[in-house]
């Protein structure tokens, strides 16, 4: 969408008339992760990687935990055969077949788990970073020692961002949206966001979850500069240099 109005502008009545169609789309979302089917994946798995122990204490099955960690990038096959004829990996296969944590403690120990980052889905990441919580830690430190729950949770951090990430490009948009309307009406984009609300082109001023504040946004000569916090600092609207880069801003508009 914001590629498009970025090379065609429509007409204001067309532009409000998307922009309500949009928010009618939208109005009883909030994006907020639901993860209980996380959680009965994750129970299932627990099914799967460890035995039913009929000959004692039941133990995680190495090929299977070995078959999660080639999702990894690791090859299942490798990772069998190192456990099995490296004498430096023996100590490793050994703690899995007779002392690693066994099915029912790993079930109990992914609930915690689970209840903090159930706990912290609604908190933006500017309150979890001001609360000295840090969602990827605090989980791996709760699974501590445990190699089923160790391969599982890193995926935990990513989900939280694209949460969020997700909340506010559809916040973005709709700011853009308005911001087009107000241009074209009054041959001028507003001082601040505040105006959009104030005239109402748009019902609340978007926030940024990584600033505890707006979107940034201002007037750049007669265009206009959206973007958010991405790394919990201004940048000035420099954006990421790729999907994994720490730093930067995530712009939306003008679009990258």
């Amino acid at each position: 969408m914001l590629h498009i109005l970025s090379e065609y502008r429509p007409e204001p009545a067309q532009l409000a008339a998307f922009q309500k169609e949009i928010e009618a789309l939208f109005a009883e979302k909030d994006f907020a992760l639901n993860v209980a089917s996380e959680k009965l994946i994750i129970y299932d798995e627990i099914q799967r990687c460890f035995t039913a122990g009929l000959l004692g204490r039941d133990h995680l099955y190495p090929r299977r935990l070995a078959m999660l960690q080639d999702l990894n990038g690791e090859r299942a096959e490798d990772i069998v055969f190192d456990l099995l004829t490296r004498p430096e990996r023996w100590g490793t296969a050994a703690r899995i077949l007779f002392v690693h944590p066994d099915r029912e403690e790993t079930r109990a120990t992914f609930d915690r788990a689970y209840d903090l980052w159930n706990d912290w889905l609604r908190k933006t990441p500017a309150e979890l970073r001001n609360e000295g919580l840090g969602i990827v830690t605090e989980i791996e430190r709760t699974v501590k020692g445990n190699s089923f729950l160790e391969v599982i949770v890193p995926a935990y951090g990513r989900l939280y961002q694209i949460s969020w990430m997700t909340k506010v490009r559809f916040d973005a948009a709709l700011a853009i949206v308005a911001l087009l309307r107000y241009e074209a009406q009054k041959g001028e984009y507003p001082e601040d966001l505040n105006e959009l609300v104030t005239a109402g082109y748009l019902g609340r001023v978007p926030m940024d979850p990584w600033s505890s504040g707006s979107l940034t946004y201002r007037r750049a000569g007669g265009d206009f500069l959206l973007y958010a916090w991405g790394d919990f600092s201004d940048d000035g609207g420099q954006p990421a240099k790729g999907e994994d880069d720490d730093g930067g801003d995530a712009v939306f508009w003008p679009v990258p």
